[in-house]
């Protein structure tokens, strides 16, 4: 009788459909209450955690490894229809019925029987042309029903890509056929882009048109950042003479406890409030002027910086390396190159980084350039 009932728990628990039972489990009134006050917002970074999980385990190429960080990414997925399910909006079900489906939709020359290539058509290219179509009509569908169910709201009327006058609105990026989310890593979502773009044709011609363009981002950054060094000048020359100004008021105006005036030492003219208020205002919109001018600059800095690290982008992808990968290469070297350093100055030079000469470092620097490749 007991064994039985072993059986039965272990039944209930095995499988795809245990974890769903484990997970439903978890979430019941007498569950864990760790896991009963988790929401799809609490479990945003977990997604994004075991995700990245997933891929330090497909480096290590450790198939244990693999095999459980796989589980725990599954985990999130199972874990979030949950509280949806909770909620009667979906379950489990309705994600893989979601998932199945489009994975049919998407791949008519598998699953379509009638589906057959024309004359000098090559199937890669067919693939790639009928998945960006679907993927459009998907989208379509989507904001239609979308429009459907929100009927009664003004907006709705208009087009996606136009503002209320009928014209072109040119910051609505969601609709274009080359958007990628934007929480996604931001050197992939960029890789991304650039290869969306590239399906439909626009791209450069060559590698070495792709370098001068680095070339000219480069040149613009490098006149931000001569801009920024002048704003900098000014704040500080105005800065300067406020100071001047300040201390010169101060030393030269008093007060009369029987006018309840202030008084100028110098000449004896009365100076009111009004007049001292009317000064400062003068170089609060001065000092204001120069601050936004120097905040545009920065903006214009943080957009040439952007622009500069797209085109880096650019060159990885034509070379067919992935932006992603090559700057994580670049960054062990460095924390290998940076540990030598450490070691060194710990064991021969008896000190560390902070207390260390800069030719002392570059000289270590040089010799772990050597060591380490």
């Amino acid at each position: 009788m007991n064994q039985n009932k072993e059986t039965d728990s272990d039944y209930k628990h095995n499988g795809f459909q245990g974890l769903i039972n484990i997970v439903g489990q978890l979430r019941s009134e007498n569950g864990c209450p760790w896991d009963k006050k988790q929401t799809e917002e609490t479990l945003k970074p977990y997604i994004l955690e075991e995700a990245y999980e997933v891929i330090e385990a497909l480096d290590s190429q450790d198939t244990g490894e693999i095999s459980e960080e796989l589980g725990d990414l599954l985990l999130q997925v199972v874990f979030i229809s949950q509280i949806y399910a909770e909620k009667k909006i979906f379950s489990i079900e309705d994600v893989i019925e979601k998932i199945n489906n489009k994975l049919l939709r998407r791949h008519p020359h598998v699953f379509d029987k009638t589906f057959s290539l024309k004359e000098g058509e090559c199937l890669d290219d067919v693939i790639l042309e009928n998945w960006e179509k679907i993927k459009k009509l998907e989208k379509k569908n989507k904001k239609q029903s979308y429009n459907e169910n929100n009927i009664n709201n003004k907006s709705n009327n208009n087009d996606d890509n136009k503002d209320g006058n009928n014209n072109l609105n040119i910051n609505n990026i969601i609709n274009s056929s080359i958007y990628v989310i934007k929480n996604m890593p931001a050197l992939h979502r960029a890789y991304m882009i650039q290869e969306k773009a590239s399906r439909q044709g626009f791209d450069f011609s060559s590698i070495d048109e792709a370098l001068d363009k680095i070339s000219e981002e480069t040149s613009e950054l490098k006149k931000e950042i001569e801009n920024h060094k002048s704003y900098l000048i000014n704040i500080n020359k105005i800065k300067d003479n406020q100071s001047k100004l300040l201390n010169k008021l101060n030393n030269n105006i008093g007060y009369d406890k029987n006018t309840g005036r202030n008084l100028n030492l110098n000449n004896n003219n009365n100076i009111g409030k009004n007049e001292i208020d009317k000064i400062n205002k003068k170089e609060i919109k001065k000092d204001n002027y120069v601050l936004n001018a120097n905040e545009n600059n920065i903006n214009k800095i943080i957009e040439e910086y952007g622009d500069l690290l797209f085109s880096i982008v650019n060159i990885g992808r034509l070379l067919d390396l992935h932006p992603c990968d090559a700057l994580n290469k670049a960054s062990d070297k460095f924390v290998k190159r940076f540990n030598y350093i450490e070691n060194q100055l710990a064991s021969v030079h008896n000190s560390n980084i902070k207390s260390t000469d800069t030719d002392v470092l570059n000289n270590l620097w040089e010799e772990a350039k050597k060591f380490i490749k």
